[in-house]
């Protein structure tokens, strides 16, 4: 799937949102969820690239999520476990129940994957040491990420494996990943209204519109829309394709899902794309143990591409999955990660 993204050597910012969480569950609670179909699920964002103006301080801030004045600096200076302003405007995709992190239990871990493109991406990351060892992840290995919202499928391999930083407190909400891609094409200048430079920013990169109340790609933006910055409203002056070919970047963004980005601090997401398609074609999987115990729940777009992944989970986990099973069809991609939501909610409950 592609990912969202701002980038180059001018300006770039790209978001992110959390990894999906595997856990154990009980047969009897799958089937209880399996008909919160129709509730909203949580959205993912695309990305940006770095600014050309680093280290800037702007005033007068009237955002209420930033505190004090907003300073710009470069998505490609950004490193997980700092902070990073924003708040969602779209509640139903913010789940306050999720723990902070925590540096004690948690590692920092640094991956180079090549993508299906034959282009490098690297990715510096929080995680827990239950999500490390369920991936048995060590310095020379690999381990598999699904993570189709920063465009990172497939097999990375680790670089580095240390301590958890520092979390310093205040206000932001914790950045718990960084992605550096080789850009696959697909972007654009945006130009607003009072920006003295265009961002350079994927076209599937979705923003927060004032206008529709929602979050809107940017190749979808028009001209005169309104969007949220960390100083008051402004208007999209321009949005074109520019056929420059630079590093992208995008950060996972701790609960919120979302940061500011660019000269004016814009307000922006990172979601999965396929949370946007209404299509009914998604579908829900589960794998089980030789108990019948839930090991993982998965969504995937269409059934072969559900069975492909079933076998692909099968020969890595040889002997841990005993049973594979589709177990919800016909969905909109926006239904399928609700279900999966809250089975996986569930799961911590018990």
């Amino acid at each position: 799937m592609s990912s969202a993204t701002i980038q180059s050597s001018r300006s770039s910012v790209r978001l992110a949102m959390p990894t999906r969480r595997r856990s154990r569950f009980g047969i009897a609670w799958l089937l209880v969820f399996l008909g919160l179909a129709g509730l909203s699920a949580a959205g993912v964002f695309n990305g940006f690239s770095p600014n050309r103006a680093t280290n800037v301080v702007a005033t007068p801030v009237t955002a209420p999520d930033v505190d004090g004045p907003y300073k710009i600096v470069p998505i490609g200076e950004r490193k997980p476990g700092q902070r990073s302003f924003g708040i969602n405007p779209d509640r139903t995709q913010v789940d306050e129940t999720i723990p902070d992190v925590d540096p004690p239990t948690w590692r920092e871990l640094r991956l180079r994957m090549v993508k299906a493109s034959g282009k490098l991406l690297w990715i510096d990351m929080l995680r827990s040491l239950e999500w490390l060892e369920e991936r048995e992840a060590r310095v020379g290995g690999t381990v598999w990420l699904e993570l189709p919202e920063f465009g990172a499928v497939g097999e990375a391999e680790v670089l580095y494996l240390g301590p958890c930083p520092e979390i310093k407190p205040g206000r932001g909400s914790v950045i718990t990943a960084t992605f550096k891609h080789e850009s696959d094409g697909n972007l654009f200048d945006l130009r607003l209204a009072g920006q003295a430079e265009a961002t350079i920013v994927t076209g599937n990169h979705p923003y927060w519109s004032l206008d529709r109340a929602e979050y809107v790609e940017v190749a979808n933006l028009r001209e005169g829309e309104r969007v949220n910055t960390a100083f008051g409203e402004t208007t999209v002056a321009s949005v074109t394709r520019v056929p420059e070919d630079e590093f992208v970047y995008n950060m996972e963004i701790h609960r919120e899902h979302v940061y500011r980005v660019g000269s004016l601090g814009t307000l922006v997401h990172n979601a999965y794309p396929y949370v946007l398609d209404g299509s009914p074609t998604y579908v829900v999987y589960r794998l089980m143990d030789h108990n019948h115990d839930i090991v993982y729940y998965g969504v995937s777009n269409g059934i072969e591409g559900a069975l492909l992944r079933l076998a692909r989970h099968a020969n890595e986990k040889s002997g841990q999955f005993a049973y594979q099973q589709i177990i919800a069809q016909g969905l909109t991609g926006r239904e399928a990660l609700t279900i999966e939501a809250k089975l996986i909610e569930a799961l911590r409950v018990f």
